[in-house]
Formats: structure tokens, sequence, C-alpha cells
């Protein structure tokens, strides 16, 4: 991702102009106070809201994977009909597969999302980016409701995640010692 003089906000500048560029395999997490422009800039890039100037450039063959802190999501469904919602090709075993990778396990999987914990939710929206073959993940506040354990485990798995990663957290102990460098907003 080539990012040039990108200039981002609604009707006029949230921020100064923004560059930087992001290589195949690298992490860069993006910090800043709420309301500073963090998620206007993801929602920016990948093509949900114009710039107002500059330009950014997603290199051939990208394919971004994103997780929208803010996704609504039908909470009546069980996490089991979400996936299957999303992917109504796979088999109740790759659905039960996916979704136990993650941590979503046996009756979990058949309840309602409305009677689940926030982190129970987020981990079955992490089967579904973890179902998408990607090169590129942009995750906004992925840490939100998760427990230790979880933050732990998508820590790693970030780690293996061989292509460009962009994350907003505010968890510094979160993405320590995961990114290659750190961008304030």
């Amino acid at each position: 991702l080539i990012v040039d003089e990108l200039s981002i906000g609604y009707g006029k500048p949230l921020l100064d102009p923004i560059s930087f560029t992001l290589l195949r395999g690298e992490k860069i997490a993006i910090l800043g106070q709420n309301g500073v422009g963090k998620t206007t800039f993801l929602k920016t890039i990948l093509g949900a809201i114009p710039s107002l100037g500059g330009q950014f450039v997603w290199l051939e063959g990208t394919v971004v994977n994103y997780f929208d802190q803010d996704r609504k999501i039908d909470l009546s469904l069980s996490p089991f009909d979400y996936v299957h919602s999303v992917y109504p090709d796979l088999t109740n075993t790759q659905v039960r597969t996916a979704l136990g990778q993650v941590g979503v396990r046996k009756e979990l999987a058949l309840r309602p999302m409305s009677e689940l914990s926030g982190g129970e939710v987020t981990k079955a929206r992490f089967a579904i980016m973890a179902l998408k073959k990607s090169n590129f993940l942009v995750l906004d506040e992925p840490t939100n409701h998760l427990d230790q354990k979880a933050k732990d485990s998508l820590f790693e798995a970030i780690d293996r995640y061989p292509g460009a990663v962009i994350i907003v957290s505010h968890e510094k102990d979160f993405y320590d010692g995961l990114v290659n460098y750190e961008l304030y907003f």
C-alpha cells in the first residue's frame, strides 16, 4: 500500500496529509486519541468514503481482509448460522472446524449471538475472516471484548500472517513486538 499526501475527513481535513508505504509482510500500528481519524483513514483507503486530496494505491494483486469494529451483524443468528450465511457452500463440518479454530465450540456455536459475550461474537467474526484468502489485513480495534487468552491467540495469528497488516489499537501491550512501526495520528 502506498499512501501519498492523503487528506481524509468529512468536508474538511481531520489531519495533516498522510504519507507512508507498507510493504509485503510489514505490520503497522496506527495510534491516536478517539475521534482523531484512525477509522476514517481506514474507510478512506478501503473506498468507503472519498479522500479529500492526495492518493493511495493498492499494489496489483492485493486482497484485503477487513475487521470493522463497527460492523453490525444479526445477533439473532448463531455463530454457526452466521458463518454458513457468508459461506453457504461449506459443509457443517467445515463451519464447525472454522468456529472451533477461533474458540467457538460445541453448544456456543449454536446459541444465538445475542446470548453470547462480546468476545464470543468477535471470535465468530474472526472465523469469517480466517476463511477468506487475503494478503493484507486491516484490523480496526480487533481486541475489543477479547480476554487475554484470545488476545494472545490473535497476536500469534497476526505474527504468523505472511501478508501486510494495519492494526488500529489503543493497547500497546497487544501490538508491542508485533508491528514493524507505529504511525501516530
